[in-house]
């Protein structure tokens, strides 16, 4: 790949800065600090982080009805189905890794902010979404990661040093 086409190295820590105050910040104290708790005092943090993912995932289907984002311009290049499923599987995927991310910091919502933002920094610095080849790689590679999470840490808690993080019974 060549990487001389890409803007300074400091436009991704600009975007990385905005995207975890705007973007991390914004949906993870929902996602992960409010949600993602309250599911595991009821399921595991694998199906909690599914719930949670595909919960996520509908949250974005604006964004592939509006055009000039990334999702919009991958339905414009492979088709909205397509388009979608993949996105969906990132999405699923990624919310798997970010409740084993979220449960090995004892619940920092504050790291899976910035994890969340520099998946999303990266993305856009690289032009991946102008790249359906780069992107569905990219949706594969999530999902082996969120893979080797649970086969690694156990669908439970996906930890091995600490429980899945739960609101006690008087908080829910």
């Amino acid at each position: 790949m060549d990487w001389s086409g890409l803007p300074p190295i400091t436009d991704l820590l600009t975007m990385l800065l905005m995207l975890t105050i705007f973007a991390g910040l914004g949906e993870e104290f929902g996602w992960r600090g409010f949600a993602l708790p309250r599911l595991q005092n009821r399921y595991s943090a694998l199906v909690s982080g599914l719930i949670v993912g595909v919960l996520w995932w509908l949250w974005h289907i604006p964004l592939f009805l509006i055009e000039g984002v990334g999702q919009y311009t991958m339905a414009q290049e492979v088709g909205f189905l397509p388009a979608f499923l993949g996105y969906g599987l990132f999405v699923v995927s990624s919310a798997v890794t970010y409740a084993w991310l979220f449960n090995n910091t004892r619940g920092s919502v504050l790291l899976v902010a910035v994890y969340h933002a520099s998946m999303n920094a990266w993305t856009v610095y690289t032009g991946a979404w102008e790249h359906p080849s780069r992107m569905y790689t990219s949706f594969a590679l999530s999902a082996l990661v969120s893979i080797a999470a649970v086969l690694l840490f156990g669908a439970k808690n996906l930890s091995r040093k600490h429980d899945r993080d739960v609101l006690a019974p008087e908080q829910v």
